[in-house]
């Protein structure tokens, strides 16, 4: 499951000070510190509020180089995606990295 997250090229990724993050951002990455992984649906769910405006900051936080994603449901027209941070993004917000993602999320996204 590790193998199939892909963070961005760390040359091609827009720098951005986590400190100066929107606060719903931040709060997106300690839910993600916190569980592991998580699809963007969940996350509009728990964070955002709204769908098409969790896509575009996790595309936002995934080009600055904090996530990595993977595509969980591949069909034609569009694909879902779970998002962990990366370890650039564990680096750079000056946090470790736990082993592995909780066991339930794991087994959710498979």
């Amino acid at each position: 499951m590790s193998g199939a997250f892909r963070a961005i090229d760390p040359a091609s990724a827009q720098e951005r000070d986590p400190d100066r993050l929107y606060w719903l951002d931040r709060a997106c990455l300690r839910f993600l510190l916190r569980c592991g992984a998580a699809t963007a649906k969940q996350i509009a769910i728990l964070v955002y509020g709204n769908l098409r405006l969790a896509q575009y900051h996790l595309l936002r936080l995934h080009r600055s180089g904090l996530l990595e994603r993977t595509a969980i449901v591949d069909t034609p027209s569009r694909a879902e995606y779970a998002y962990r941070v990366s370890p650039s993004g564990h680096q750079r917000l000056g946090t470790r990295r736990t082993p592995a993602p909780a066991t339930y999320v794991r087994h959710m996204l498979d």
